[in-house]
């Protein structure tokens, strides 16, 4: 017996999509600092906002790289790191390691948020640029008045 149009819709459904919390970033994000770093930054982001550790007036979350993979299944441990280094050489996160014993040598991490505004702020202006040139490069129409459209006179 053939499907239901709803029958097959619900089965397509179940297939293209998720059903736990999706990633999500900025496409404009992304294309500045890339993909997993901006991906990586927003989950950090995330975590920041439930975290109560707070230490030199910022806020700071502390994961192992093992715990990171959980979150981020896709990466790879090595992905990760030459992520995690990449926003650190960008000024995007900050890592310290605060506690003195041997045996808990754990990251803590948090985000530079003046470093993320600046690039926030030539973020707009590219965008800015961007429709201002598509503005004055598009192609005026050919009629003047209203009363001609659509071959109507």
């Amino acid at each position: 017996m053939a499907k239901s149009a709803l029958e097959f819709r619900e089965d397509a459904m179940s297939k293209l999509l998720i059903n736990e919390s999706p990633l999500q970033v900025q496409p404009s994000l992304a294309m500045a600092i890339g993909l997993n770093e901006a991906i990586f930054l927003q989950q950090l982001h995330y975590w920041l906002g439930a975290s109560k550790y707070n230490r030199d007036g910022r806020v700071w979350v502390y994961n192992t790289y093992a715990e990171w993979i959980l979150q981020l299944r896709y990466m790879s441990e090595r992905t990760l790191g030459r992520t995690i280094k990449s926003l650190k050489d960008q000024r995007l996160v900050i890592v310290e390691k605060f506690e003195q014993s041997k045996s808990n040598q754990v990251n803590y991490y948090t985000i530079d948020y003046d470093t993320l505004s600046i690039i926030e702020e030539n973020i707009s202006q590219v965008i800015d640029s961007i429709n201002a040139d598509k503005m004055a490069n598009s192609i005026q129409p050919k009629w003047h008045g209203g009363s001609s459209q659509n071959g109507m006179v």
